[in-house]
């Protein structure tokens, strides 16, 4: 996991001082031993794909400001080309439920990962949809700067 090193659980080269306690995993499932251990012992928190989602989200944010990291593989398998692919991740609408939630916040920077321009045969990954779904956080930041 990228985070642990950022937090300086590793070497990284690149520095350390993230503190676990803020960051917060949207959807995120597959996870390994060691970043299910993390979740499991409140180290991380995990607002996991369901019902309520943006409440959900809203309540472990609680104000804060807010830098948002997507990893494009968060979203369910087949809606993006990504290189890793896994069911019962987020549609696009829990993606915009949960960028509309953020976007309430002070967000003070947005990064987009693991987005792939084309699927492995060939064919276009258009990224209108996700687009369309982070709108609120990019309005958000256009507007708050």
């Amino acid at each position: 996991m990228v985070l642990s090193g950022a937090a300086g659980e590793w070497e990284t080269g690149l520095g350390a001082g993230l503190d676990l306690a803020n960051v917060i995993l949207v959807g995120a499932r597959d996870l390994d031993p060691p970043e299910r251990a993390r979740v499991d012992c409140g180290r991380l928190e995990l607002v996991p794909v369901g019902p309520d989602l943006g409440r959900r989200l809203r309540r472990a944010v609680g104000g804060r400001r807010v830098y948002i990291h997507l990893d494009c593989d968060v979203m369910s398998a087949g809606l993006l080309a990504t290189e890793y692919q896994s069911p019962d991740g987020l549609s696009f609408d829990d993606l915009r439920e949960a960028f509309s939630a953020l976007a309430e916040c002070d967000v003070v920077g947005l990064e987009i990962a693991e987005y792939e321009d084309c699927w492995p045969d060939g064919r276009a990954n258009p990224p209108e949809a996700l687009l369309s779904a982070i709108r609120p956080a990019i309005e958000s930041l256009k507007t708050s700067r």
